[in-house]
């Protein structure tokens, strides 16, 4: 897995996918703010995925929006590239906890972050928000 940033969004989101993202103006609005990364996931030198993290205090850091592109899910690259760019963070910016949350029904989501170590925090479910926060400590 490659990562390179970005401050442009290029995957297109389908319609089963748009339920669980950020509307794609939001993303492409969000990337252009200061303390937000944006990364292009490469898998042989294909774009394949992307991921929006905004750091929220000094080295703590929420993963927005993560996604790889429709053709290529099922096959272990989401959790692959996930655990890539965890180690990314650590190593070059010194991530000492990353949180996340997933729209309660997006199981593939909930198991690919409990596969990589995040811990349920707070479950959150009203008229207007149906999500679970998770959080990694390392």
């Amino acid at each position: 897995m490659e990562f390179k940033k970005t401050k442009v969004f290029k995957i297109e989101i389908n319609k089963e996918q748009a339920n669980y993202l950020s509307e794609k103006s939001k993303i492409e609005k969000m990337l252009k703010k200061k303390d937000v990364l944006g990364f292009d996931v490469f898998y042989n030198k294909k774009l394949v995925g992307f991921a929006m993290l905004k750091e929220f205090d000094k080295n703590k850091f929420f993963l927005w929006d993560y996604l790889i592109e429709r053709t290529y899910q099922g096959k272990g690259l989401g959790t692959q590239a996930l655990r890539e760019l965890i180690d990314l963070l650590k190593r070059e910016y010194n991530c000492k906890l990353l949180t996340t949350t997933y729209k309660i029904g997006n199981e593939i989501g909930k198991h690919i972050y409990e596969k990589l170590g995040f811990v349920q925090t707070e479950v959150i479910d009203n008229d207007q928000i149906h999500e679970v926060n998770m959080e990694l400590k390392f």
